[in-house]
């Protein structure tokens, strides 16, 4: 063993992502619904003719609220039709709560689509079962009495905000707004999203639309709509998924990987060339580029990575030579094989001396009911400025979570910071964290164990 032992900057980040995930995986509960079924009820808003098992009529709502607020419902068709009536029901009682009449009726097509209608329900009209209530739609067009009916989704109506310290700043890293629109998906209303976000209790949000998806004026555009929903307690950042080329694919069939691009000037092109749509760079050449002006995080470096008959065109990340900041390792709330791998190439980049931090993010193309915000990154900064936010992503000041929150020190230094440690000196750790009911309590016993194993794990391997 060295005299001197560099116990750097990934002990801080690693024992805080091992609290993180313990907390995830031993103590958050998934949310079910009123009956034990899964709330997993609407699937990613979808294109036809990728989707064809989609109806094209989606009912969304935030998976969780504060007590006493109102809960914002959303409506959304793509597909064209005449629409005539809206209406929501408790799902519990088959009580109607709300409906929209439209006189004339409202003819869709292409041209206004995906359409979106907004409700406003309040809390008291719905009954609560376990902190839950549950909420059902139907559609009602020109022509058929029966209707279309959609749900129930399942809302936790909690008495407490999320878990979160003073300057502790919490939001989803990977989110895909009306932008991101093609021949496989699209994604959340920018209002919907900001009173979903609001709803859930984010603080920030990075926008980051598929780069075959944008162009200039799309992205000035974006630019406008985001910023324009900033308050002091909420940020809308924008960002960008970019599509990078990789190599070992003979054309016409192509693979692409994907990089999340914060705090960027102007967009990057970044097409695939099925969409005959702008400029396909590699992998190689979208990294530096970003780096002229910004930062990233590779998204989903392990998609795929054990799914032999999964999407052609993707493919894991190939080249972690190169020069990038993060990883996005916990990719959706479900993936926890794509999130074991993905911890083990991290720690494998640590041993080379790699100065690399990791995020979550949610990847939702609306979905503020099964998907969006589920999984959070929180952030340590001076404010919650754009700049601090971006700051503290840029330089690891954060943690990954689904529910409880976290802070401690080592030798006084935070998540992100660097440590040396002398070869025998003793170790100096403050470690504070918090949950609430909605997610369960922290077995501290259990926690506290295996951060001393992690810790003195990778001293002893030093």
């Amino acid at each position: 063993m060295k005299n001197k032992i560099e116990v750097a900057w990934w002990v801080l980040v690693i024992v805080g992502l091992v609290l993180s995930l313990d907390m995830v995986s031993g103590i958050t509960k998934s949310i079910r619904g009123i009956n034990g079924s899964s709330d997993k009820i609407n699937s990613l808003y979808c294109t036809p003719p990728m989707c064809n098992l989609e109806d094209q009529f989606y009912m969304d709502a935030p998976w969780r609220v504060n007590e006493g607020a109102d809960i914002p419902i959303f409506g959304i068709i793509n597909i064209p039709t005449s629409l005539k009536n809206i209406r929501i029901y408790d799902a519990i009682s088959d009580s109607l709560i709300d409906q929209k009449t439209f006189e004339p009726s409202i003819y869709l097509n292409e041209s206004n689509l995906p359409y979106l209608i907004e409700f406003s329900v309040n809390q008291s009209q719905l009954t609560k079962v376990n902190s839950r209530v549950s909420i059902s739609m139907v559609f009602y067009n020109n022509i058929s009495i029966l209707g279309n009916g959609e749900g129930p989704l399942n809302i936790y109506i909690s008495a407490e905000d999320l878990p979160k310290y003073g300057n502790w700043y919490c939001g989803d890293t990977h989110y895909h707004s009306e932008y991101t629109n093609n021949a496989v998906e699209f994604g959340g209303h920018i209002e919907a999203t900001d009173k979903s976000a609001r709803a859930i209790g984010l603080n920030w949000l990075t926008v980051t639309d598929h780069s075959f998806d944008l162009d200039p004026t799309k992205w000035s555009n974006l630019q406008i709509d985001c910023s324009g929903l900033n308050t002091n307690n909420f940020k809308c950042l924008v960002g960008e998924e970019i599509s990078c080329l990789i190599s070992g694919r003979i054309p016409p069939i192509n693979a692409y990987n994907h990089y999340l691009a914060y705090n960027l000037d102007a967009v990057i092109s970044g097409a695939e060339m099925e969409d005959n749509i702008g400029v396909t760079f590699t992998c190689t050449e979208i990294t530096s580029q970003v780096n002229q002006n910004g930062f990233g995080y590779i998204a989903h470096p392990m998609s795929g990575h054990d799914d032999p008959f999964g999407d052609p065109f993707r493919d894991p990340w190939q080249d972690y030579s190169l020069n990038f900041t993060g990883l996005e390792i916990w990719n959706g709330e479900d993936n926890i094989n794509e999130l074991e791998a993905g911890l083990n190439k991290w720690d494998e980049l640590l041993k080379d001396g790699r100065k690399i931090f990791v995020e979550a993010g949610s990847d939702a193309h609306g979905e503020f009911n099964t998907g969006f915000a589920k999984v959070r990154t929180c952030c340590n900064a001076d404010s919650l400025a754009e700049n601090d936010i971006l700051d503290s992503l840029k330089n690891g000041k954060c943690f990954m979570t689904s529910g409880p929150a976290l802070k401690f020190t080592i030798n006084g230094k935070q998540i992100g910071d660097t440590v040396n440690i002398v070869d025998g000196e003793n170790i100096s750790m403050n470690i504070e964290w918090k949950s609430t009911e909605e997610f369960d309590k922290v077995d501290k016993t259990n926690t506290t164990s295996q951060i001393v194993f992690i810790c003195c794990l990778k001293e002893e391997e030093k």
